[in-house]
């Protein structure tokens, strides 16, 4: 997948409902994957998210 050797870089967009825009998080680095069908991707930013994606996207939110 990602390798510095081929020069692959990854870069992260989201969106908080199908129906909002996607917005763009910058370059990240894939963490580790899991599963099959469906598979999870976990990647690390290279850029923290800004507080406000940061609160709509946590698992802690109330």
């Amino acid at each position: 997948m990602e390798s510095p050797q081929n020069g692959w870089r990854f870069f992260l967009f989201l969106r908080e409902r199908k129906d909002a825009a996607y917005c763009a998080l910058g370059p990240a680095s894939k963490v580790h994957i899991e599963g099959d069908r469906p598979m999870t991707l976990h990647w690390n930013p290279e850029v923290p998210l800004p507080t406000e994606l940061f609160r709509a996207f946590s698992v802690l939110r109330g």
